[in-house]
């Protein structure tokens, strides 16, 4: 059975299964640097600081709720871990979402490109 890939290299001209497949999906890693450099850089950046610090913050209240001794100091700062841990999962969702953004716009992109491509054949 084959993939819708495997599908459209099929269908596409040699020219363009190359640049197809010059425009390949890149890594984990690529698309973390894809949305810190992208469009919304400044937003992405801003954010992803933000996490780091919240993160900071929770493990700081994790220590405190360990070397707590009394209940009420514990349910505060267990309470405070939860929550920041909390933020934290919301802003990494987040992050996802913009990775996930960018990799519709990217297909968006290749099927702009291969229908200008065969519109310039077609007016041939």
């Amino acid at each position: 059975m084959q993939t819708i890939d495997e599908r459209i290299r099929e269908a596409l001209d040699a020219d363009d299964a190359e640049l197809y497949d010059k425009l390949g999906e890149p890594s984990l890693l690529g698309r973390v640097f894809e949305v810190l450099t992208g469009r919304m850089k400044w937003m992405n950046r801003i954010m992803w600081l933000v996490s780091v610090v919240i993160m900071g913050a929770g493990v700081y209240a994790l220590v405190r709720f360990f070397r707590a001794e009394q209940v009420h100091d514990m349910l505060m700062w267990g309470g405070g871990f939860m929550m920041t841990m909390m933020t934290v999962s919301m802003l990494k969702v987040w992050f996802w979402m913009e990775m996930q953004t960018n990799s519709v716009l990217r297909e968006v992109k290749r099927v702009e490109l291969q229908v200008a491509r065969l519109g310039s054949r077609s007016g041939d």
